[in-house]
């Protein structure tokens, strides 16, 4: 990725420092972006439609260190409702153990 000099490198200006903090961000977002493979409600991608098994649903982790950009995956642990179960109460139905 090319990088741009908006200001000088050693500028201590707000304004400069909230645009270096900004583009950095704007970086790490995009990499891990690039690096989901499946569409799940805003993210979606149209190279990768289909949102995956729910059940293998993972977090996207990233890192940037002395400027090399991380990326990780780390496993959604569902505490409260598993995929496919309710906490809603219908008539005649009690909510699954794991949402009491």
């Amino acid at each position: 990725m090319k990088r741009i000099r908006l200001c000088r490198v050693r500028s201590s200006k707000p304004t400069c420092l909230r645009r270096s903090n900004l583009i950095a961000v704007s970086e790490v977002i995009t990499a891990a972006a690039t690096a989901r493979e499946n569409s799940r409600g805003a993210h979606h991608r149209d190279d990768h439609p289909e949102a995956g098994d729910l059940l293998g649903s993972a977090f996207t982790t990233a890192r940037s260190t002395g400027g090399k950009i991380e990326i990780g995956h780390e496993a959604v642990r569902f505490s409260r409702v598993r995929p496919g179960e309710s906490i809603l109460k219908e008539e005649g139905v009690e909510a699954p153990a794991s949402a009491v």
